[in-house]
């Protein structure tokens, strides 16, 4: 009766520990979706600015082309403007590096980045302000990106 009653405790402790674990993954992937969804929201929350904003729109499409095109004010809405892009992209890159969030860093901001910011305006406004963000393995990262996106843009360049 005891040897069986060892059995069915030990089985017993399987079951749980399997539960737990389904638990746990379940729990994981749940907290990853947040994690994103909440940073998909305050990227999107910067595009619906723009879209409601046509002056900001001016703003940021003719200083990606080229920064002396901007006057003093602009410049000023410009580079907050870029640092919160650039700081939503900074969130995203850390919950990526944390396994926070399902789509990973490499490669989807590389193209957002390609397709959002390409322009000579933004790569200079990049080595101007790349100081302003404290991570170094994400300063490399953009740098990376950086670069690729300047061999895009560098026949552009006056």
């Amino acid at each position: 009766m005891g040897a069986i009653g060892e059995i069915v405790g030990a089985l017993a402790v399987v079951a749980t520990l399997g539960y737990l674990a389904i638990q746990i993954r379940q729990n994981t992937e749940r907290e990853q979706l947040g994690q994103e969804f909440a940073s998909n929201q305050y990227f999107n929350e910067l595009r619906m600015l723009i879209a409601k904003d046509e002056a900001l729109a001016d703003i940021e499409a003719r200083g990606i082309r080229d920064l002396s095109s901007l006057s003093e004010l602009e410049r000023r809405r410009f580079d907050e403007l870029m640092v919160s892009w650039v700081w939503a992209m900074q969130k995203f890159y850390n919950q990526d590096k944390a396994s926070m969030v399902v789509t990973q860093f490499e490669g989807a901001v590389d193209t957002y980045v390609q397709r959002r910011f390409c322009g000579i305006g933004f790569v200079d406004w990049w080595q101007e302000c790349r100081a302003e963000f404290v991570d170094e393995a994400f300063r490399e990262n953009m740098d990376r990106i950086i670069e690729r996106l300047a061999g895009l843009v560098a026949p552009k360049r006056p």
